[in-house]
């Protein structure tokens, strides 16, 4: 649900609440006076490369967590109880099982 939800909301809603969680009158800066870190509210938060990185971050997750869900879904379940009963670890059935069968590696890529 936490990643489906903001799919509901508008791409620029979704953009503008960023600007007014990382802006002078902010939350962020009104967190920041409040616990008395700084005294007056700063303007580096906003209009920065890091401001942006994390508003595509937020708006753009979504459409990646999607597919790589539903390709994780469809793994049969029969490969990974197979890779545990030969004693290979989690990482060792991620790395030799699940990786490959969601690259696509199976199909002769």
């Amino acid at each position: 649900m936490a990643v489906i939800v903001p799919l509901w909301v508008s791409y620029l809603l979704r953009a503008y609440t960023w600007k007014i969680i990382l802006g002078t009158d902010g939350a962020l800066n009104s967190a920041l006076i409040w616990l008395g870190l700084i005294d007056t509210p700063l303007d580096a938060f906003l209009y920065n490369q890091t401001a942006m990185v994390i508003t595509l971050t937020y708006i753009f997750v979504p459409f990646m967590v999607m597919p790589i869900y539903a390709v994780l879904e469809n793994i049969p379940k029969g490969l990974i109880e197979a890779s545990e009963d030969l004693g290979i670890g989690p990482l060792g059935t991620f790395a030799h099982v699940i990786a490959p069968l969601s690259l696509g590696w199976w199909r002769g890529r």
